[in-house]
């Protein structure tokens, strides 16, 4: 997999990563957006502490998966998974 250098914005780190073809890996800025190709269709994406996953059908649609409602961050604070 190539990478393309961290590159940083007003303080925060952000980093493209791009696989051996030059198509689209992931994508992360800071510690509140993270969107990582985790197969041919199948994305993990991570907005804040929100976490999903899209799949885009071949008719265009997007299915989206939510994780539960309470972030994984405010359950790992209450010793909770």
């Amino acid at each position: 997999m190539s990478k393309i250098a961290p590159r940083f914005n007003s303080g925060k780190r952000w980093r493209v990563q791009s696989d051996d073809r030059g198509e689209f890996d992931e994508i992360v800025v800071g510690d509140w957006l993270h969107v990582e190709r985790l197969d041919t269709n199948h994305y993990y994406v991570r907005i804040g502490e929100r976490v999903s996953w899209a799949t885009p059908e071949k008719d265009g649609r997007v299915t989206i998966t939510y994780e539960e409602d309470r972030p994984a961050r405010a359950r790992a604070a209450k010793g909770e998974r």
